[in-house]
């Protein structure tokens, strides 16, 4: 429920989760199970009793016997559906050894649909599909018009575990810092600001909270819980669309699947000159500062 939520506001466009649908009013696609058709006599009543079911989005599974065959059986629903008033949404490819055979596959799945004057229907790609995988296979000329992310967008499979630690910034005393090494913190209560120019984000610069905003400066946090409680009220579709436009305003390199390059992220004036200070304060002239390596000693026994 949770993940197809979360993909849905990421910029998914539907889920195969039925209750998350019902739920959160999101399009539901690809839920045809290889199941499903099996429980037939034969596959061409299975797609005959599914778009009798759903006719206003029936995706097609095809690959449960012959992919191919599976194929012309759906072109011959969809004319069927056609003759009602329906179209066939889509075929779903979902069986495959390699990338190479799944885009090979979607290129003659397609031609098929076309053959049949069906140049509508969308060729639905999935299985253990990643951002990594779905660049391969547009590379090798994929004739995929949508593809179905599950596993891959369900779980964090490079890292598996996040580990979350409180950290102090400000009592009712004032602002507190933490000089331990590799783990120093920045004091004070903060606002990240975002500049913007050039039609998207420049840099963010991370400041005091009560600091006025920078020229083009637009507040990325907003208090989201007060007393133990959300106080945000915001839409599924409103969170969808502040995802959208934050990413799309991202410059190009810190989308590229493949680039690392460094956030342009930095630290306004006022909290350098407090952190500064307060590393003196709390530790004496000579601290270690983030950063600075601290030399060794070596004790003789």
């Amino acid at each position: 429920m949770k993940v197809a939520r979360a993909s849905y506001i990421a910029g998914c466009t539907g889920t195969s989760n039925v209750l998350a649908g019902m739920h959160y009013g999101i399009h539901v696609y690809g839920t045809m199970a290889h199941s499903y058709v099996m429980s037939f006599a034969d596959e061409l009543s299975a797609f005959r009793a599914f778009a009798r079911d759903f006719p206003q989005n029936a995706v097609l599974l095809i690959d449960t016997y012959d992919t191919m065959q599976g194929a012309r059986n759906a072109m011959a629903v969809a004319g069927e559906m056609a003759s009602r008033g329906h179209r066939l949404r889509g075929v779903r490819i979902d069986s495959y050894e390699t990338i190479d055979e799944l885009a090979a596959l979607s290129r003659r799945v397609r031609a098929i649909c076309d053959e049949a004057g069906q140049t509508e229907v969308q060729v639905f790609l999935s299985g253990d599909l990643d951002e990594y995988r779905i660049e391969e296979l547009l590379k090798r000329g994929a004739a995929a018009g949508a593809f179905g992310v599950g596993t891959r967008m369900g779980t964090s499979e490079d890292v598996p575990n996040l580990g979350g630690v409180y950290k102090l910034v400000e009592d009712s005393s004032g602002p507190k810092v933490k000089l331990s090494t590799g783990k120093a913190t920045l004091p004070g209560r903060k606002q990240v600001w975002r500049v913007r120019g050039n039609g998207g984000a420049m840099r963010d610069t991370i400041a005091l909270r009560e600091e006025p905003p920078p020229p083009d400066g637009a507040a990325l946090l907003a208090q989201a819980m007060a007393g133990g409680r959300t106080i945000t009220q915001d839409s599924l579709e409103a969170m969808r669309g502040r995802c959208h436009d934050r990413l799309d305003g991202l410059p190009p390199a810190l989308r590229d699947l493949h680039a690392t390059p460094q956030p342009p992220v930095g630290l306004s004036d006022r909290l350098q000159d407090l952190r500064d200070q307060m590393y003196r304060t709390t530790a004496g002239q000579d601290a270690e500062k983030p950063g600075r390596a601290k030399k060794k000693t070596r004790r003789r026994l």
